[in-house]
């Protein structure tokens, strides 16, 4: 026989959404009307985390020169390169900021050489060599 769960008993387990850090947001291009930025993630974001206002919040603080400013552009790359989403921003205050429209796409591989032992590629802030776990002798 089964024993029924109680759904109250149940924790709730909700992952941290991660922060921007505001050393990894470069101002591309700064216009009359509005910024352009680009961002690189954390490693362990992902693209629906940019429907979080408080992701930004690091960012926004006050003094900050690459603080977000409604209309302001984003272009945003994940950590490894597997995705990028542009947005433009919609309201932005000391607490974060709201991005309109987060259109996100994959990108194709960012491996540059790979061989049967080593994977190199774009990781980050820059390149890596991955070694493989495995060797296969055939």
């Amino acid at each position: 026989m089964t024993k029924a769960i109680d759904p109250a008993t149940l924790k709730s387990a909700t992952r941290q959404t991660p922060d921007i850090d505001p050393a990894r947001v470069s101002l591309q291009n700064a216009g009359q009307i509005w910024r352009e930025f680009m961002v690189r993630c954390p490693a362990d974001m992902v693209s629906d985390d940019l429907k979080h206002p408080e992701i930004w919040r690091r960012l926004q603080v006050s003094g900050s020169r690459n603080a977000l400013k409604k209309h302001d552009r984003v272009y945003v790359v994940s950590y490894d390169e597997a995705w990028v989403a542009e947005a433009i921003v919609a309201s932005a205050d000391g607490k974060g900021a709201v991005l309109a429209k987060p259109a996100s796409r994959p990108c194709p591989s960012a491996t540059t050489s790979s061989s049967r032992m080593t994977n190199i590629g774009l990781r980050g802030m820059g390149m890596a060599t991955l070694w493989s776990a495995r060797l296969t002798v055939m």
